[in-house]
């Protein structure tokens, strides 16, 4: 079970409603949002998903549709603290268990996850009493691919040895695909329909992921070039069916008798898919040592610097020149692959986050969008969907520097001595203040000067002293707590300034507090 949820009070309330247990249920991970339950779920997919809604970056909805689309026997329970309908409606489309409102009732939520286990079970029976082993197949398939694990490894030879397979090798298989052209269901339909059009004894194409743009298997053979054929001809079989915008990445192949071993032909697929993922070749491409060890890459720093002096500039017109030469680059550079352009993109976007937060004011939703993309940039498989981003979030950083202006530094100065009236009694300092308002310190600094006629100090002690009067006049109050009242924790402190703002003591100007009473000199 994975339970993902913002709220760390929340995930331990969970976990301590649940009856474990008697359930025969075990929690394998927890998750802060949705992105991280993503990262968590592609090293081990659990039975269970639990979920809140409303999370940073990918939201409980969207993580859950996400996590069907490549694991469709998951079983999802959605809580919210919002009876939203169409928050609901979605759950149903998505087939969750159920949709339990916040505060959680324990015997609610643990009759629940029963009702999703029992469906577990009886799925699982059923696929085992029809005797088609493929979920526990697929599910094997992708543990050792991931992480190469043994004990999964020999529970895959035994489910093959049970449907009559006996092959001696197996390869990594991914079959990259236009996502505009076919939906999930439909390419692994056509790729399942090319393998069966090659008969031969049992099952050998395991399809273990079905994602958006992307499908992963294991391919399965007597030895090294019957995987390698089989492979071919499903291609072959594909082109037959008038099949296009696909095309395949297949690993080095290993013996079964060390089966745990297809991770590193995995990862051997994964490193030809992002070497050519910017050709898109419409072949199965194999992977080749020599081939990668021979490419070699040139980091192109010099786009990088004429983007970052553009942005210094706010010059929003080279912005697409620019845009369109790192896209050239990458498409046309050979040893350019999509993990030098991910490389490429995180940086050239920390710089101008990095850029906006040097601005005497900035948009804080404009930096988080920076981060927010900079944090899910594995998620990002394409060339054109970073140079999308990317020329949308010069736009936005070009918006913005088009309507700041001086009026909007005066309008936040302005606020800003209100807030200093309103909160002068707790500990605030330049520094939190301008903050606050989202502009740089020294700026704030020299421009309150300029606007209200005394820096920050003076006013927020004139503030502060203006109110000790009145409690001096006004009320009984000992004089060390009308310091305390007025953010002055040290009564000495306070009264040496009082004495240097009004020249007296606050005692002695409680005695005889003048009519008009001359400020002194203005200290912090």
């Amino acid at each position: 079970m994975m339970i993902a949820d913002d709220e760390s009070w929340i995930r331990k309330g969970l976990k301590a409603m649940i009856e474990w247990e008697r359930l025969n249920l075990e929690c394998d991970s927890e998750a802060v949002d949705g992105l991280e339950a993503l990262q968590m779920a592609e090293e081990r997919m659990p039975d269970i998903l639990i979920t809140d809604i409303r999370m940073p970056g990918i939201d409980g909805l969207r993580l859950a549709e996400k996590m069907l689309r490549i694991a469709p026997r998951l079983k999802v329970i959605i809580v919210s603290g919002y009876s939203d309908f169409q928050y609901a409606k979605r759950a149903i489309q998505l087939d969750a268990i159920d949709y339990i409102l916040k505060p959680i009732n324990p015997a609610e939520l643990n009759k629940t996850i029963e009702k999703a286990a029992a469906k577990l079970s009886l799925e699982m029976q059923e696929k085992t009493a029809s005797g088609h082993l493929a979920v526990v197949l697929e599910r094997l398939a992708g543990d050792i691919c991931r992480c190469g694990d043994l004990p999964s490894a020999r529970k895959f030879c035994e489910a093959l040895k049970l449907q009559g397979i006996e092959p001696g090798e197996a390869a990594a298989l991914l079959i990259h695909y236009d996502e505009d052209q076919y939906d999930v269901q439909a390419i692994t339909g056509l790729l399942e329909r090319a393998a069966a059009a090659w008969g031969t004894a049992g099952r050998r194409l395991i399809i273990w992921e079905r994602s958006p743009q992307r499908l992963s298997a294991v391919v399965l053979g007597e030895n090294g070039t019957a995987v390698h054929k089989y492979a071919k001809n499903i291609w072959w079989a594909l082109k037959k069916q008038n099949v296009s915008g696909i095309w395949g990445a297949l690993g080095h192949h290993v013996p079964l008798s060390d089966m745990q071993l297809i991770s590193r032909s995995y990862q051997e697929a994964l490193s030809v898919s992002e070497r050519h993922a910017f050709s898109k070749p419409e072949d199965i491409i194999p992977y080749s040592r020599e081939e990668e060890e021979q490419l070699s890459y040139k980091y192109p720093l010099h786009l990088q610097k004429k983007l970052n002096e553009a942005l210094i500039r706010d010059d929003t017109d080279a912005y697409e020149g620019i845009i369109a030469d790192i896209e050239g680059y990458y498409l046309h550079t050979e040893g350019a692959s999509l993990k030098h352009a991910r490389s490429f993109f995180l940086s050239v976007v920390s710089d101008a986050v990095k850029l906006m937060l040097t601005k005497p004011s900035f948009d804080e939703n404009i930096v988080k969008a920076g981060f927010d993309f900079c944090l899910g940039i594995d998620s990002y498989d394409d060339l054109p969907g970073m140079t999308g981003w990317l020329r949308g979030f010069l736009g936005k950083i070009s918006d913005f520097m088009a309507g700041s202006s001086q009026g909007d530094v005066h309008r936040s100065v302005l606020l800003a001595a209100e807030y200093i009236r309103e909160h002068f009694a707790e500990e605030i300092s330049l520094n939190s203040v301008s903050t606050q308002f989202h502009v740089t310190s020294s700026y704030f600094s020299s421009m309150f000067k300029e606007i209200i006629g005394e820096n920050f100090i003076e006013y927020l002690t004139g503030a502060r002293m203006e109110k000790a009067k009145e409690y001096l006049t006004d009320s009984g109050m000992k004089i060390a707590e009308v310091g305390e009242r007025v953010g002055y924790a040290d009564s000495r402190y306070f009264s040496r300034l009082f004495r240097k703002h009004t020249g007296q003591m606050p005692s002695e100007y409680r005695q005889s507090p003048p009519a008009s009473p001359a400020d002194g000199q203005h200290e912090a």
